[in-house]
């Protein structure tokens, strides 16, 4: 019983590192594209020395939009720039509040361009 629990031992660990050699040589080709100076990730947040979010890089955020925001330290969005889904370019900067103050767009080829109060 003994000799068979060792043999079984010796199989596993045989098997083991048989199929991480196996994972190694057939899984790292498809990561050929990435290097060691290369991030892979749908979003990166950032963070103040208090934990509070600062900064989001999306490559979809809950507008559908590509985008790096940032945040001000109450938690509301200062600042976008971005590109809708279709492709649109978007540059927007708010208030404290929240409330947009300059934005800049651009539909087809005309520049669309608010500057203040985006309700008024």
């Amino acid at each position: 019983m003994l000799r068979e629990r060792g043999w079984l031992t010796v199989t596993v660990i045989l098997a083991s590192l048989v199929g991480g050699a196996a994972s190694n040589l057939f899984l790292t080709a498809r990561l050929g594209a990435q290097g060691a100076d290369v991030v892979t990730a749908s979003q990166v947040n950032i963070v103040d020395s208090e934990g509070r979010l600062r900064a989001v890089l999306a490559a979809e955020d809950e507008r559908g939009m590509t985008s790096l925001a940032f945040y001000g330290s109450g938690g509301t969005v200062r600042g976008v720039v971005g590109a809708e889904p279709d492709g649109t370019p978007v540059l927007r900067f708010n208030n404290p509040a929240g409330v947009g103050r300059l934005s800049a767009s651009v539909r087809d080829d005309d520049p669309l361009i608010t500057v203040g109060d985006e309700a008024a």
